[in-house]
């Protein structure tokens, strides 16, 4: 089904769907609605799966105590065909309580008994209230929750939330399912949130692995960490930490936690706005087939296999890669694409079934000028295969025409190289290229060679020394050329001051002049501030043209003075009207006044910035200047010591 093996690929594991036990805010009045609305969601998300930053292979379909969405999910079959693993996930609360709230822990199961967990998983947990135990299936939850509410009536499905929500079970119970079903245990991945909130981390504020801090729950929480397989954390220092790269050692995160563990991420989507977003593109990239065995290869390499990156991590460029080749009109090869890997990649099978056969034919499509050279340095003689095409990541539908870089080296031809009785041969050159390529190797094969070079110099001291004095006095000859002559020098630097003589003649500014310059251009903006908050207020006085409101109250019902009443409501408020036009006419006069002020304090300013703005360019000009002279004067110095030697 994976044709090129382990390959980097986008998963995401942590998704909640319509219809979630907790926080459902999917768009739509029906299921039906919501269910279209997180479909089409995801389907404009990935695209049409080409976009690898996009085409996310693997999700965990999320819900607490429940993997009915999940089934729901399976049973619609609307995802789109780059999802090739669907993992059900089922969150849960267990005590201790972490910062805020009980510590959360996720459970991913393998597809393979998913049908088996109602059983052997839900039925099996227990949490014990009003002296009952209940379990997790979905009837034991909607009992609980009216027994918690004392509301008998609820409906089911308000009742099964009120269970959830209570449902919180000690950790030892759940380690304790675990322990009695080591099968149940192989096809499950405990994963561990790191927040403080509601993750290991906030179980104690004194407890916390990175600054190695211990409290009276240390205990518990070590023990929660060992337990668990993953954690869900896309902190740099989570990890660093996990990864044995942090405060701690390898050996130590392993004593302590059990294993070095993987971070995963997931974008915890409760909505559609956030399907397959997590924060600032935390993506999760896992190296591995999209099945339940590749999720638990990352347990035994979780550097090599899992990176949080907004990138495809180790994307080499497409030019590098072959795609696959094909062979056709060959009946003697299967016309089967053979795709290839952007890693390693090995050919494997019997003795004469085809190996050399196909590596050769590579060769010779790409580089047909090597394979050949080749061939006749082994002796050997290799039919070409007709119709044989390579393809390149990069042009992944046309076969290549152009040669491109390779190293090819065929076993015949190692043989020979090998047997070959010169002190050195091609093959030392290849071995020598490619060991170079890694960075200790080259730095000592560098130092070697240093230290052969010391003792060349010992045995022809004479020579050697003549050599490099010859050298040194070239490169002497060459750098005081470079540089310029003393007096080319000394002329720049006497044009440079004179510049700066003439412009501190003409504008003659001080440190004081800067000063007053900058903060009159401070004190412009503050002023402009409060011309354009004046002209806002005046607008907001100019819409109110009436303060009066009498404030009605049932005790105020008038049935014999009604009229009366009225007829003094009306005067009362025609003379407080007027009275507010007077004040109104005084404040727009007030606020013209201040305007008037501001506009006048604007242009005193500004005519002090305008003023000054053209010694402040010319300061400038003198800083710009100076430097300049600092380099034509060090450059001066330079050559009168070369002009000695």
């Amino acid at each position: 089904m994976f044709k090129r093996g382990s390959e980097w690929r986008r998963w995401d594991l942590h998704l909640h769907t319509p219809l979630t036990k907790k926080q459902d805010h999917y768009s739509g009045g029906t299921p039906e609605e919501q269910w279209n609305t997180f479909y089409s969601a995801v389907s404009d998300y990935v695209g049409d799966g080409t976009d690898p930053l996009r085409a996310v292979c693997a999700v965990g379909i999320t819900d607490y105590l429940s993997i009915e969405n999940y089934w729901e999910v399976m049973k619609h079959k609307r995802l789109p065909e780059c999802i090739k693993l669907v993992l059900p996930n089922v969150e849960m609360r267990i005590t201790p309580i972490a910062k805020e709230r009980p510590v959360n822990i996720h459970c991913i199961f393998s597809p393979d008994i998913a049908e088996e967990l109602n059983e052997r998983f839900f039925a099996r947990l227990e949490f014990n209230y009003n002296y009952r135990p209940y379990g997790a299936t979905r009837e034991e939850l909607i009992r609980l929750g009216k027994a918690h509410t004392g509301d008998g009536s609820l409906s089911d499905e308000t009742a099964l939330k009120k269970g959830i929500e209570q449902f919180v079970i000690p950790f030892e119970s759940l380690r304790k399912i675990f322990e009695q079903d080591s099968d149940l245990r192989k096809n499950t991945i405990i994963a561990l949130p790191n927040d403080t909130k509601d993750g290991a981390s906030g179980v104690s504020r004194h407890s916390d692995y990175l600054t190695g801090n211990s409290s009276q729950m240390d205990a518990t929480l070590r023990e929660i960490y060992r337990f668990s397989d993953v954690i869900f954390s896309s902190n740099k220092k989570d990890i660093e930490y996990f990864l044995g790269e942090g405060r701690d050692s390898p050996e130590t995160v392993k004593s302590r936690y059990r294993s070095l563990k993987p971070c995963i991420h997931g974008c915890d989507a409760h909505s559609e706005e956030k399907i397959f977003s997590p924060d600032q593109d935390r993506f999760c990239w896992i190296k591995a087939d999209p099945t339940f065995e590749g999720l638990r290869q990352i347990l035994y390499e979780p550097k090599e296999r899992v990176r949080i990156s907004s990138t495809i991590p180790e994307d080499k460029p497409a030019y590098y890669v072959i795609d696959r080749v094909e062979v056709t009109g060959c009946d003697k090869f299967s016309p089967e694409p053979v795709y290839f890997n952007s890693g390693l990649n090995c050919i494997i099978g019997g003795k004469s079934t085809g190996k050399s056969l196909l590596l050769h034919n590579i060769a010779a499509a790409v580089d047909s000028g090597q394979a050949q050279k080749k061939a006749e340095i082994a002796s050997v003689t290799v039919k070409p295969v007709t119709g044989f095409k390579v393809f390149w990541r990069d042009n992944p539908d046309s076969n290549a025409t152009s040669s491109r870089k390779i190293v090819y080296i065929p076993q015949s031809y190692l043989n020979r190289l090998v047997d070959n009785e010169q002190e050195t041969t091609e093959i030392d050159a290849i071995i020598r290229d490619i060991i170079l390529q890694d960075r200790a190797c080259e730095e000592a094969y560098s130092t070697l060679n240093k230290n052969i070079s010391g003792k060349k110099q010992e045995l022809a001291h004479l020579a050697v020394r003549i050599t490099e004095i010859y050298a040194d006095i070239c490169r002497l000859q060459k750098e005081y050329q470079d540089n310029g002559d003393i007096e080319t020098i000394s002329a720049e630097i006497n044009r440079l001051n004179d510049q700066i003589k003439k412009l501190n003649t003409e504008y003659g500014m001080t440190e004081g002049d800067i000063t007053l310059y900058h903060n009159a251009l401070e004190q412009q903006k503050i002023l402009q501030t409060k011309t354009e908050t004046l002209n806002t207020e005046l607008s907001k006085l100019n819409e109110i043209v009436s303060v009066a409101e009498f404030k009605t109250d049932d005790s105020l019902n008038f049935h014999v003075l009604n009229g009366l009443f009225t007829e003094a409501l009306r005067k009362v408020k025609e003379a407080a009207d007027s009275a507010w036009r007077t004040q109104k006419e005084e404040l727009f006069a007030r606020g013209s006044e201040l305007m008037r002020a501001l506009e006048n304090g604007i242009k005193e300013i500004s005519a002090i910035a305008n003023d000054l703005s053209s010694g402040i360019s010319a300061s400038a000009q003198i800083n710009s200047l100076s430097v300049k002279i600092q380099e034509e004067t060090r450059k001066l110095s330079r050559s009168k010591e070369l002009n000695l030697l």
